[in-house]
């Protein structure tokens, strides 16, 4: 019952982001929380078995009430990324109140998310939820081809050191010229600076989850690299996007040499996916920061025997404790 809630919810989620991306009258960005909330409401109602009247008010009541976050304005004007993350954690808070108010006979306003508008295929023929992609860096989506195609030229020159490089210019759609803040104050915003994220990549050869932190937020050497990077829109990548997320990295040397490398769909996509092992690396590096390795490992054998769980309580009550 939970994996067939977790598919409704990204499937109706998914479908009702896609809309609401389609009836906006110019190309800013909505925060996640805005469909996330259909999503959790779709999800809540298959769990608590719902009619399709109730189900009906679950998700209007929730798109009626769901937060709105302009992301891109607070990115371009302040180059400030605020905790709230764009509301994702809140627009789920937002679709299980709406469900149980639903299932009390509260009602929204049905109109307004019309499924009918999207493009995507028609329910039931493909499931969007495979369609997902994962990040195996710690940063906005726009981010990853940049540096993927940072760490590729480091890898493939590694005598490109820090004081060899004169100049990396970045070419990314147009939405991804806003992230061009190099000297983040806070976590949230250095998770959406391309100059910063890729002076961590240039910096340490890699993007560890556990090296971008507030601790790094004034490193003088990645810093100074951050301010080596000029980033510009390149209407070549606005052709490939959004079915493809580009990017194109150019690393100048100071004796004059040029190396360059485009990434159309970087690690994570469907059509790139991580592999099991890159999965499970990532949970365990993240999940050990709070909880025990024990513990990780107990939680890590139940999700991935998911579908044989007795009761979901089994898996929640592995949840607490902490690392120490």
């Amino acid at each position: 019952e939970l994996i067939e809630a977790i598919v409704c919810g990204y499937e109706v989620g998914i479908r009702a982001g896609h809309v609401i991306r389609l009836q906006q009258a110019k190309p800013i960005s909505i925060g996640s929380g805005r469909w996330g909330a259909l999503g959790a409401a779709a999800a809540a109602s298959r769990l608590m078995g719902l009619d399709p009247a109730k189900i009906e008010q679950a998700l209007a009541v929730s798109g009626t009430l769901a937060p709105v976050a302009p992301v891109t304005d607070d990115i371009k004007v302040n180059g400030i990324v605020p905790m709230t993350k764009f509301c994702s954690g809140w627009g789920s808070l937002v679709g299980i109140q709406a469900t149980l108010l639903a299932e009390k006979g509260f009602t929204g306003i049905t109109s307004v998310i019309d499924f009918s508008l999207s493009k995507l295929p028609e329910w039931r023929r493909s499931f969007e939820i495979k369609q997902t992609y994962f990040k195996p860096f710690v940063s906005c989506r726009y981010v990853h081809p940049v540096i993927e195609a940072t760490l590729g030229i480091l890898k493939e020159h590694p005598e490109l050191t820090g004081e060899k490089i004169r100049k990396i210019t970045v070419n990314v759609i147009e939405s991804g010229t806003h992230l061009n803040h190099p000297r983040p104050e806070t976590l949230e915003s250095a998770q959406y600076s391309i100059p910063y994220l890729v002076g961590i990549a240039a910096t340490d050869g890699e993007v560890a989850f556990t090296k971008v932190n507030e601790g790094r937020l004034h490193d003088p050497k990645v810093l100074q690299m951050a301010e080596k990077v000029e980033i510009r829109h390149s209407e070549k990548m606005d052709a490939y996007f959004p079915k493809e997320a580009p990017a194109e990295v150019e690393i100048e040397t100071n004796s004059g040499d040029l190396f360059r490398k485009l990434v159309i769909r970087p690690k994570g996509d469907p059509q790139n996916p991580m592999s099991e092992k890159e999965f499970l690396n990532k949970f365990r590096s993240l999940a050990t920061q709070n909880l025990s390795p024990e513990k990780a490992e107990q939680i890590l054998g139940a999700v991935m025997d998911l579908e044989h769980l007795k009761r979901i309580s089994d898996l929640t009550a592995l949840f607490g404790g902490s690392a120490s």
